[in-house]
């Protein structure tokens, strides 16, 4: 199930899910002033998927209409983050793999516009109910079979947090403040998705994952338009590329 965070200072969100199997606690703690949205996932338990294409071959491009998606297939939308950075058509810009089918390559390319080229940037991967960020260069000395393993992984950057070390590349002085938003591995089963509520550098948040939330690693997913289900007031209207979440399935009732 996922678990709240009990942290000093922390309001609290109680979401019941009716007619679902399992209930959904998620929290929203403050640190320095800086409020974040956080689900934490245990992996043993929980089943954390990427999306991005309904059956019809069409994006969901959002996490409500992910959601509502979902329903008639018995599962429901515990939480969920948009999954990276992708191309105005809603394509991933890098690697993803969704139920272990590669539908974008990883995009190898260390120099470009915008956070994901940010080095160094990374890969967020499930494999045999494991999760593990690497870098992208890690990623691509990987074999065809360790390739071949993973069920679920998106590519974006930079990374926040690097084996629980903050990435030397961000200056604690920046003034590049907006909402941000993270996947974080405390361990190898796991994993939380966080986003923030109020603008932030990367910094602050890479501290407030590292210090906070004992994350080891932490994968930067997007900005300003970060979006986080099911707050609405972190939804903003804005189309989505890749996604991030958990299902779980519906009851009978």
């Amino acid at each position: 199930m996922i678990h709240a965070i009990s942290v000093k200072y922390s309001l609290l969100i109680g979401l019941g899910l009716t007619g679902t199997v399992q209930a959904a606690a998620l929290s929203s703690p403050t640190f320095d002033g800086i409020q974040l949205a956080v689900c934490r996932i245990d992996l043993r338990q929980d089943q954390l998927r990427t999306f991005w294409r309904n059956p019809q071959g069409h994006p969901y491009a959002s996490l409500p209409a992910l959601a509502a998606q979902l329903k008639p297939q018995g599962l429901q939308l515990v939480c969920a983050v948009n999954a990276g950075i992708y191309e105005q058509s809603l394509r991933p810009l890098g690697l993803y793999i969704e139920q272990g089918r590669t539908w974008r390559e990883a995009n190898p390319r260390t120099s470009g516009y915008g956070n994901f080229y940010m080095q160094p940037n990374g890969v967020f991967l499930v494999h045999a109910g494991r999760a593990e960020i690497v870098s992208t260069r890690a990623w691509l000395k990987r074999t065809d079979m360790q390739r071949a393993a993973v069920q679920y992984a998106t590519q974006s950057g930079p990374l926040l947090l690097v084996d629980g070390k903050i990435n030397p590349q961000f200056n604690p002085a920046s003034r590049n403040k907006t909402v941000r938003n993270a996947v974080c591995v405390q361990d190898a089963q796991t994993v939380s998705l966080v986003t923030t509520g109020s603008p932030v550098s990367f910094y602050p948040f890479a501290k407030l994952l590292q210090q906070r939330l004992g994350c080891q690693s932490a994968l930067y997913l997007d900005g300003a338009i970060s979006t986080f289900y099911p707050a609405p007031f972190l939804t903003p209207q804005v189309q989505l590329g890749p996604m991030l979440g958990v299902v779980a399935p519906v009851s009978p009732p």
